[in-house]
């Protein structure tokens, strides 16, 4: 099944969105929102003194599924100050990265290999071995 991962960028994300970010060379990827002038920091609470934060439609990045019990409690999302070291934010970019079989299935569909290539290379890796 394949996998979104994403690629880093530094400097500017394109548009105002939730983004997937790293901070400098960290590895813990954490959700921030670029509103076109600076990052803010995503926080969940079921505080109501808080406004809560409305999702960009056509977002690149999925909004989290709350689970039931945080439903319950009124849970929501707000935005929390960053002050410190906003240049070092890195911005994700989603791709996708296929398995082995999704690649492969693909080449048959384009007809790049023929629908029959498994026996093929089967016969062939079996003729080889038996030269040796």
């Amino acid at each position: 099944m394949s996998k979104v991962k994403y690629k880093f960028h530094p400097g500017i994300p394109p548009r105002e969105d939730v983004y997937k970010t790293i901070r400098g060379s960290a590895k813990c990827v954490i959700m921030r929102y670029w509103d076109g002038k600076k990052w803010w920091r995503l926080d969940m609470d079921s505080d109501r003194n808080r406004p809560e934060f409305v999702w960009p439609k056509n977002s690149i990045t999925p909004k989290p599924k709350l689970k039931d019990w945080q439903i319950a409690r009124g849970y929501h999302f707000y935005l929390g100050n960053i002050n410190d070291r906003q240049d070092k934010i890195q911005w994700g970019e989603p791709y996708t990265e296929y398995t082995d079989r999704e690649i492969t299935s693909f080449m048959v569909d384009q007809g790049v290999l023929p629908p029959d290539w498994r026996e093929k290379y089967q016969e062939q890796m079996r003729n080889q071995k038996e030269r040796k």
